[in-house]
């Protein structure tokens, strides 16, 4: 599955599910999850064509965005691959962002900390080095992180 500069507007309890064993991502994709709505990538590779600009861009929302796996591999191994800079681009120039990502199977300290090393997590643009002071995270069989004074 290839996508090209996605947009992608789920409001109030709305659901998107994009599926695929591989997924290939060009360009900035916007994508914004308002309230209780949710938007899923299932795949088991990802990649991505660029170094410069934000691959995900997370509008003003309060949803939860979904990377799952599609049979079973992880969407993303931050243990063994590299990752652009600004991944995953939190924006709140528009409004409040209280958006979670999930990201199956990283449930560890060290998938974590190896995705603060790469600066994957940007907010309006800026790479952040460290969750301390501007992201939430959680772990259990997955990773959960958004932002922490939305």
């Amino acid at each position: 599955m290839q996508m090209h500069h996605l947009t992608v507007n789920c409001r109030e309890t709305a659901t998107a599910l994009f599926k695929g064993s591989h997924s290939s991502f060009y360009g900035t994709n916007r994508i914004s999850a308002a309230k209780e709505s949710a938007v899923t990538i299932a795949c088991d590779t990802i990649s991505f064509n660029q170094e410069v600009d934000p691959v995900f861009q997370f509008d003003a929302g309060a949803g939860e965005i979904i990377f799952d796996t599609y049979s079973g591999q992880l969407p993303f191994d931050f243990m063994s691959n590299r990752y652009p800079h600004r991944l995953f681009n939190f924006v709140t120039t528009s409004g409040i962002n209280a958006t979670k990502i999930r990201i199956f199977g990283i449930g560890n300290a060290f998938q974590r900390s190896q995705m603060e090393e790469m600066k994957v997590v940007a907010i309006d643009g800026m790479p952040q080095h460290s969750w301390k002071n501007v992201i939430e995270h959680q772990y259990g069989k997955d990773l959960v992180f958004w932002l922490k004074n939305p």
